[in-house]
């Protein structure tokens, strides 16, 4: 369990570089059982592996397309905030201008923002945009199911209550991703994250991956 003196190092302390602890006093959540993280380990590796094989083609020419439309690196690195508070850098494609990539504090993200360029919005749309970070699920720093990985700027925000999704590593997929993608508000996607803390298992991890599925076809909530 996190105390609440931990909860609020973690919410108030400073953010150091890539790769190293931005906190202190947060615990490693429990495995719900003694093979689970092992078989989430292959199930990671087989998965991304494959998916990144198939998809492959997609991603180059999504990145041809921003390549072509915008004049600059169809690749953005971004600083997120991950497992226990450490800090590493995930892969996306650029889908807004130079601008405004990052967006500042934890805020609901608007249905229409101008800065999403026509290419980034059709990238949104369909998910595109995040397949790079299979990438990032490869290296062990994601994995494919889990809360999703804060800015530093929103980690800084977070309550007391919410730092407790830094006790797992921060996954492509979640189960707020499931249930509503941007259109779920942060209080709420706070929630949901808690919620599947709580209920995390092999099976339900399962779960979340094949619904997934259906919310990426369906495009709900995706902007």
């Amino acid at each position: 369990m996190v105390g609440e003196a931990a909860s609020r190092t973690v919410a108030t302390a400073g953010l150091t570089g890539a790769g190293r602890p931005a906190t202190r006093g947060v615990e490693p959540a429990r495995e719900p059982h003694i093979l689970y993280d092992t078989f989430r380990r292959a199930i990671d590796v087989v998965l991304s592996l494959a998916l990144l094989v198939v998809a492959s083609p997609l991603i180059l020419m999504a990145c041809l397309a921003i390549l072509v439309t915008t004049r600059r690196s169809p690749l953005l690195i971004q600083r997120r905030v991950g497992w226990l508070g450490h800090e590493f850098w995930m892969l996306k494609l650029r889908t807004m201008r130079d601008e405004g990539e990052s967006r500042a504090g934890l805020a609901a993200k608007p249905a229409y923002d101008e800065r999403v360029t026509p290419v980034g919005r059709l990238l949104r749309r369909t998910s595109i945009d995040e397949l790079p970070q299979l990438v990032n699920v490869l290296a062990g720093q994601m994995t494919l199911v889990g809360p999703r990985p804060g800015l530093p700027a929103e980690v800084s925000e977070y309550r007391s209550a919410w730092v407790r999704r830094l006790a797992v590593k921060p996954g492509l997929t979640g189960l707020w991703q499931v249930n509503g993608r941007s259109s779920v508000p942060p209080r709420r996607w706070m929630a949901l994250d808690r919620a599947y803390l709580q209920r995390r298992s092999t099976r339900f991890d399962i779960l979340i991956l094949i619904r997934t599925v259906a919310a990426v076809v369906s495009m709900r909530g995706a902007w």
